[in-house]
């Protein structure tokens, strides 16, 4: 009696330590892919202490249910872990039934530059093999902070939330982030402009927004995730805590035009603002605009964006996406010809082919066999240069690496490229 008095006042320590390490609880919505922690006391919205997107498994292969984590010594809460059934590396796995863990996205080296980027892009869809996938910052949050006991409940049948979908694809929710409240994380805030606002003030701010660039969306007088995510950015230029909440402050500094111009937003004909006037400035420096620098989108900007674009292989268009611009910046900023000189654009024709017979062709390292070396593979309708062109194999260039490739998959054409030049007075 007195020794399984002793073995059982032995384990309260250890019984305790596991009850007090479980301060939270984490319900999955599959519905969703929207992974949240409560405090273990209250599992409303005023008990969410993080909230993160993830991608459970495909095919229903993520167990639903409750279950309560618990940890392999030296195997789960690590930085890295290798998953050899699927021959990758993780981050931070935490274990909640079995084999199936919440990880980071899967990386194929120890090392954070071979991150999977399917996988990546696959986050917020079911895509996993059924573990619980998720940025590598809120895998470790959970290893770290969720101990052996914590309850998670697995369920699936929640109403769909885009909106809160895309809002975490972009930001996790935590509570010591620049929001004080999960209600200001979801856009609800006294002052400036928020969801309590009227739609009046805020297409109004929208309109300002996209002025400046930093908005892509309609003008539709709704606070939604796009809207948070362009006042969050401005908020960031503006030395704010980036809530995406817009302050007094903020309207004040894009009434008064001190706010800098972003190249978030597709800029488009007819468009008028500082983000525009930004565009012409850089454009007009480098010989592509000879028009007036006054911020609006007309013809005359257009067609210097369209030669601009083709000039590098950016594609046929008028309109300016966010690449067109930071390129544009960039050379203007990388300008350094005098006062005088002209811009000429020549125009040359090259031939080249695109793989239109299958889903992928590989690039050998000769022309006559298909089991010469492999150098890479070519993708359907991925466009090469032609170096030579043979009556059953061509010489093509890929991403600067020469190779060999079957006629027979090919269809062949022709490139225009323009070849800029500038001529100094």
């Amino acid at each position: 009696m007195k020794k399984a008095l002793l073995a059982l006042l032995c384990l309260l320590p250890l019984l305790c330590a596991a009850r007090a390490e479980a301060a939270y609880k984490i319900g999955v919505d599959i519905e969703n892919q929207i992974v949240t922690v409560y405090r273990a006391d209250d599992d409303g919205e005023d008990g969410i202490v993080r909230q993160m997107i993830c991608s459970t498994g495909r095919s229903n292969s993520t167990p639903r249910g409750t279950f309560k984590l618990f940890t392999r010594k030296g195997v789960d809460r690590e930085e890295w872990y290798y998953i050899a059934k699927f021959r990758c590396f993780v981050q931070y796995p935490t274990r909640i039934y079995n084999d199936i863990l919440f990880h980071s996205l899967p990386y194929s080296a120890k090392d954070l530059a071979t991150l999977d980027q399917t996988a990546l892009a696959q986050l917020g869809d079911a895509a996993s093999h059924g573990c619980i996938r998720l940025y590598s910052e809120d895998a470790k949050w959970i290893a770290e902070n969720c101990g052996d006991g914590t309850v998670c409940r697995i369920y699936a049948g929640g109403a769909r939330d885009d909106e809160l979908r895309l809002r975490l694809l972009g930001s996790t929710y935590t509570t010591d982030g620049p929001w004080k409240s999960y209600r200001e994380f979801l856009g609800w805030g006294e002052g400036g402009v928020s969801r309590a606002s009227e739609a009046e003030d805020i297409r109004a701010l929208q309109t300002l927004l996209k002025a400046f660039g930093y908005y892509d969306g309609e003008l539709d007088g709704a606070y939604s995730t796009q809207t948070i995510l362009a006042v969050s950015a401005a908020q960031e230029v503006l030395g704010e805590a980036p809530n995406g909440l817009a302050s007094d402050a903020l309207l004040a500094a894009m009434a008064g035009e001190t706010l800098s111009p972003s190249t978030r937003a597709t800029l488009e004909p007819g468009m008028t603002g500082p983000a525009v006037r930004a565009l012409q400035k850089a454009l007009n420096r480098i010989g592509y605009f000879p028009g007036t620098v006054n911020g609006e989108y007309s013809d005359a900007l257009a067609q210097a964006v369209r030669l601009f674009r083709l000039a590098r292989e950016l594609g046929d268009a008028v309109s300016a996406d966010s690449r067109t611009q930071t390129e544009a910046l960039a050379a203007a900023e990388a300008y350094r010809y005098p006062d005088g000189t002209k811009l000429v654009l020549s125009m040359t024709s090259t031939p080249v082919c695109r793989l239109t017979g299958a889903k992928s062709l590989q690039l050998r390292e000769r022309g006559t066999s298909a089991s010469a070396a492999l150098r890479c593979y070519l993708k359907r309708g991925e466009t090469v240069d032609v170096l030579e062109k043979g009556e059953t194999w061509s010489r093509v260039l890929v991403d600067g690496t020469e190779g060999y490739v079957k006629n027979f998959y090919l269809t062949f054409g022709t490139r225009i490229r323009y070849i800029e030049q500038y001529i100094e007075p």
